[in-house]
C-alpha cells in the first residue's frame, strides 16, 4: 500500500472517529503541514446504549499510529482510569493487544474503543468510600459463598445416599 493510501485512511478513520466521540477525542498531532500518523487519546466511559444511571469506570484509550497503520498495529495505551483495579486494567490492555492483532490490515479504532466500553460497562461498580466498607463486603461475600458451598456439599450428600438407598432397594 502506498503512503498516500494509509494517510488516506487515517485520516477518514479521524474524521470518523470525531463525528463519533466529538469532544471526547483528543488528537495529539501538532498543528504542522506536514502530515503525521494518528496520535489520539479517546476518553471512555461505559456503553451509553446499556442505559446505566451513572458511570463508575471511566479511562483513556491512547492510541499512537505508525506510518503503515492500519497494516501495522498501534501502539495502544491505557491512561487516567478510575473504577478498575490494576489487574483490571492489565486484563483489559491485554485484550485489546489481542484484538488488534486480529484487526491487522484493517483500521480499527473505533473497534477498540467499543471493546474498551463494553469492558467498562461490565465493570462498572461503585468503589467503596473505605478500606472498613471494603473489608466489610468482602467478609459477607466470603460468607455467603461459604453458606453456598455446605448447602452444595449437602444436596451432593443428599443426592448419594439417594442413589445408595435405591441400590440397596433394587
Amino acid at each position: 500500500m502506498s503512503s498516500e493510501s494509509y494517510k488516506v485512511r487515517q485520516e477518514n478513520e479521524i474524521e470518523v472517529l470525531k463525528s463519533i466521540f466529538g469532544e471526547e477525542i483528543c488528537d495529539l498531532r501538532p498543528e504542522k503541514r506536514k502530515w503525521q500518523p494518528l496520535n489520539i487519546i479517546i476518553s471512555l466511559m461505559p456503553q451509553k446504549s446499556m442505559s446505566l444511571a451513572e458511570a463508575y469506570a471511566q479511562i483513556d484509550l491512547h492510541i499512537i499510529c505508525t506510518d503503515k497503520y492500519p497494516d501495522e498495529v498501534p501502539n495502544i495505551q491505557l491512561e487516567n482510569s478510575k473504577g478498575l483495579s490494576h489487574q483490571q486494567v492489565a486484563v483489559l490492555h491485554n485484550d485489546l493487544v489481542q484484538l488488534a492483532k486480529q484487526l491487522q490490515g484493517e483500521v480499527m479504532i473505533f473497534d477498540l474503543a467499543q471493546h474498551v466500553q463494553i469492558y467498562l460497562h461490565e465493570h462498572n461498580k461503585p468503589s467503596y468510600s473505605s478500606f472498613y466498607e471494603e473489608m466489610v463486603s468482602r467478609h459477607q461475600e466470603k460468607i455467603k459463598n461459604e453458606k453456598l458451598e455446605k448447602q452444595l456439599k449437602e444436596d451432593k450428600e443428599r443426592q448419594e445416599a439417594t442413589e445408595r438407598h435405591v441400590r440397596r432397594q433394587g
